[in-house]
């Protein structure tokens, strides 16, 4: 009797695909995004928005204008 194939889904990193999530949304924001409304678009919560968005900051993915509190992709993007 064949196996039937594993469908691909049960191997997803949820923390990963919400990072991606945050990146693919910064990237169509060239203005960028400030953490309230990362949160919203993303129906996550706050906590976890600004812990993916700090990682990506500190990992020179993005930056955080201090003066407008919004996160942008950086040049590395």
């Amino acid at each position: 009797m064949a196996r039937s194939p594993r469908p691909l889904s049960r191997y997803r990193v949820p923390v990963l695909d919400r990072t991606l999530d945050l990146l693919e949304l910064l990237a169509d924001q060239p203005e960028g995004m400030t953490l309230t409304g990362l949160t919203e678009a993303l129906g996550v919560p706050k906590n976890t928005v600004y812990r993916i968005a700090t990682t990506l900051t500190l990992r020179g993915y993005a930056v955080r204008d201090e003066a407008t509190k919004r996160y942008l992709l950086s040049r590395k993007m």
